[in-house]
Formats: C-alpha cells, sequence, structure tokens
C-alpha cells in the first residue's frame, strides 16, 4: 500500500490507550472508529483505539505515553502507511487482531561527525517528512530496540533515544576500525535495517572490480598494492611520478607523491603542508614509513593533469541515487590544487575553478567527443560496474583526471564523498533523503522544484571537496 504524508500532534487531553486521527487519515487507512490500532515506528511499536475526529486534512493525535512509547522525538510530518500483521497478532481471532499503521521512515545517518553538511541533511529529511538522526558505533542499545542518536532541534543537536532505522546512511568516516563499522552495519542488517553505501569498496578493492570491465580498464590508470618497496620503484621507473595512498583513504588524507629526481634521488610531497624533500632513493622506505601502518595501500600511476595558475586540476562528479533508485547527476566541480599540493580536495586547500578555464586548457584528440561529453558517458558506465558490486549504493563522488594530452582518466571513486555544508544546490543534500525513503519502502519521492539533478555542470552552486 503506498504511503501518504500525515501531521503528527501529541496531546496531553488523549487517554493513553486511544489514538486519535482525522476523518480524511481513518479513511483513507480504511479503519472504523474504536477499532485496534498497532502503531509502528521503527522497531517501536504501540496498540490503541482509534478514535475518529472531525479535523481537517490528514492528521494523527498521540498521546504523551504512546508518543514516549515510540521515541518519536518531535511533532510534524512523517509517512504513513498500512502494514502487514505482525507475527504477534495472528494467533488472535480476526475481530481482535489489530490493524497495523506504520510511520516512517527512520533514517539514521551512521557518522561521528555533525557539521554543516549534516545539519542541511538533517534539515533535508524534516521538509520530506523523513526522521533522520545520527549516531555512531556506540550508540545503538540493542537489547532495548533503540539509538543514542542526535535530531536537529532548534539548531542545536539533542541526544534522544530513539526507534531503531529502517534505513542507514553510511557516513562513517573515521568513526572507527573498519571491521567493527563492517560488523555494525551486518547487524543492523540482521535487524531489518537497509543499509546503503555501506557495501562498496576500498580503492584496491574498487580498483579490481572497475579493471574487470574492459569498457573501463583504458581509463584506469596503473594502479598496484603496495606488498614492497620494489612495487614503488618498479611503477617509479616507468612512470616517472608515482602517489601512495591509503585504500581506506578519504580528503585526499596521507596521499603521498613520489617524483624521480635524476640519478638514485627522489621527490617526495606528503600531505597538506609537508614541503617537498630532496631523499637519496635507497632511503626512501625510510622516509615513507611514518605515513604507512598496517592497513592497505595502493600505489598508482602519476598523470600529467591540466593545470589552471599553476595547480593540477580534476574533475570531481558528484552522483546520488534518487526517490525512484535512479542515478542522478548533480554536480561536477572542477577543483584545483595550490601549487606545490598533492591534492586537489577542498578540504587541503584546493579551490574551485570555472568550467571553461579548465576545459579551453585540455586539448582534446582529433575526432574525440567533447570533453563534458565523454566525461558523463564515462561516470554512466562506471555507475553500471558500481551497481554490480553494491546495488544499494547511492552516494558516490567521482574523480576524474585530464592529462595535458587531452585524455580522459579515472582516477578514483569515493564512496563517502564531502559537501560544502552550504545550502547551494538543495539536490545534494536532499536525494539522499529521498532515496533512504524509496529504500524504506514508503514509495518514490517527487523531487521538489529545482532540487532534481539534471547532469549539468553546477561549480557555481556547490562546491564538493
Amino acid at each position: 500500500m503506498p504511503a501518504v504524508p500525515v501531521l503528527i500532534r501529541v496531546d496531553r487531553r488523549i487517554a493513553p490507550t486511544h489514538l486519535v486521527a482525522s476523518v480524511a487519515a481513518a479513511r483513507w487507512l480504511g479503519i472504523g472508529d474504536g477499532a485496534p490500532v498497532a502503531v509502528a515506528l521503527g522497531a517501536q511499536r504501540v496498540v490503541a483505539l482509534l478514535r475518529v475526529a472531525p479535523a481537517p486534512g490528514f492528521g494523527l493525535w498521540l498521546s504523551p505515553a504512546a508518543a514516549g512509547a515510540l521515541h518519536l522525538p518531535f511533532p510534524g510530518v512523517v509517512w504513513m502507511r498500512r502494514a502487514p500483521a505482525a507475527p504477534d497478532d495472528l494467533a488472535n481471532p480476526p475481530a481482535e487482531t489489530p490493524h497495523q499503521l506504520e510511520l516512517g521512515p527512520v533514517v539514521g545517518i551512521l557518522s561521528v561527525q555533525r557539521h554543516g553538511t549534516y545539519r542541511l541533511f538533517a534539515r533535508a529529511a524534516r521538509r520530506r517528512g523523513v526522521l533522520a538522526y545520527v549516531f555512531g558505533p556506540r550508540d545503538v542499545l540493542w537489547d532495548l530496540k533503540v539509538v543514542l542518536g542526535r535530531v536537529l532541534l532548534g539548531g542545536r543537536w539533542v541526544r534522544r533515544p530513539l526507534p531503531l532505522p529502517h534505513v542507514v546512511f553510511d557516513r562513517a568516516i573515521g568513526a572507527g576500525p573498519p571491521e567493527q563499522i563492517e560488523a555494525l552495519l551486518e547487524r543492523l542488517s540482521a535487524r531489518g535495517c537497509a543499509v546503503f553505501n555501506g557495501d562498496l569498496a576500498d580503492k584496491w578493492r574498487m580498483h579490481l572490480h572497475l579493471a574487470s570491465y574492459p569498457e573501463l580498464r583504458p581509463y584506469l590508470p596503473e594502479t598496484r598494492r603496495l606488498d614492497s618497496w620494489e612495487t614503488v620503484a618498479e611503477m617509479l621507473a616507468r612512470w616517472g611520478v608515482v602517489f601512495v595512498k591509503p585504500a581506506g583513504g578519504f580528503m585526499g588524507r596521507s596521499v603521498v607523491r613520489v617524483a624521480a629526481a635524476g640519478p638514485g634521488l627522489c621527490r617526495v610531497a606528503g600531505p597538506g603542508r609537508v614541503r617537498e624533500r630532496l631523499v637519496p632513493a635507497a632511503s626512501l622506505a625510510g622516509v615513507l614509513a611514518p605515513w604507512l601502518g598496517r592497513d592497505v595501500w595502493i600505489v598508482q600511476q602519476g598523470l600529467d593533469l591540466v593545470r589552471v595558475a599553476g595547480g593540477v586540476c580534476d574533475v570531481r562528479v558528484l552522483v546520488l541515487k534518487d526517490g525512484a533508485g535512479r542515478w542522478q547527476t548533480v554536480g561536477m566541480t572542477v577543483r584545483r590544487a595550490l601549487p606545490g599540493r598533492v591534492v586537489t580536495n577542498l578540504h587541503q586547500g584546493g579551490t574551485v575553478v570555472p568550467w571553461r578555464a579548465f576545459a579551453r586548457r585540455a586539448a582534446r584528440p582529433e575526432g574525440a567527443p567533447p570533453l563534458r561529453a565523454e566525461i558523463l558517458r564515462l561516470v554512466h558506465q562506471l555507475l553500471q560496474a558500481i551497481d554490480r558490486l553494491a546495488p544499494r549504493a547511492g552516494d558516490v563522488g567521482v574523480d576524474i583526471g585530464v592529462d595535458r594530452g587531452g585524455r580522459v582518466w579515472l582516477i578514483e571513486v569515493n564512496t563517502k564523498p564531502g559537501r560544502s555544508g552550504k545550502m547551494t544546490h538543495p539536490a545534494v543534500y536532499g536525494l539522499p533523503m529521498d532515496y533512504a525513503r524509496f529504500l524504506a519502502g514508503f514509495g518514490p519521492a517527487p523531487a521538489a522544484a529545482g532540487e532534481q539533478g539534471q547532469g549539468k555542470e553546477s561549480t557555481v552552486q556547490e562546491r564538493i571537496p
């Protein structure tokens, strides 16, 4: 049965054993006055007798006791739908079996961060009738079936006991060891939570997957797992420049650039403001050791990318799934690294460059399609491969490079792309909430005016780190 928006209110005058519905809401549900109703919100459930009130619109009134039992954090608009009878109710006589009413969707955003980006996710969710909260790996109380999450109330993050979510939006950047996050997501999935973006691989496994597609292979720089220092030496001898990066890295952190600098010498540039150093090639392993831990690292072919004002540039394409589960391209941002810096990420000091300034410096081979068209075609092919690897992926940032000869390269796929934290392009924050609602089974979310991605460049509207 489809879902419809309903305004939830809490009224102290309502008895704990009652639930009040407007005439239109009761008629839509097909439930008469005095009928028993089981109301569910996430994993929480209360049973009450329905009372129909001559009130306008679609509305439900809960007692404070019922709202507390459901762990409803605030009154407002959510979605409601009829649901099949719960297993415990099937043994009851038909006349005593309560009608099943489900409210939602409840979306848990898995993250230990709560900066501007997450405020905009929460506000976009509220406008769509989605109950969204932010939680960390240690916030789930399994025995009570609640999450000590944080909701945005009055501009502040407030910690409340909240129902287990219908959907988990995995944004667990630096939230804990990968195995801990994986175990948490598996346990939530076993409880019936749909997880999106939680099954995407790290950079190394993603590269192996993409390299299995003949149509994508020509776009991939040579990439090898760092299993010995000979790997760096061999790649350096072949390409002259290589990048060493953690397979599970994010925001351009811990990326190291190594360049040949004459017989027996290398130039090493580390992350952030670490200055480039000239070191003997024989001591390269010792120089790079501080940046390396026990995690998987990769070595990638260096590319002679297009430069603007002395800084190398790449293109970040942000693609999101919408309320019908379809990919939409909502951002194509040209990012320029500061001169001497290793990465273009805005979190690492990169800046945004107008598309035209970038495109006119990118020579195109004779007979090649327009640059934007080739990039979008490549992203379209890539998304088909991603869907085969992770069918519930829904939030992906694709880094595209263009070398000085005009060749297009697929540098990497970012499975938790950053945002600017500014509401300059609503779809960037709204589409993930639409997709979460779709995964929760509350029906396709119609796009609000001006919020649907159209595959156009949006460097002015949204700066994507």
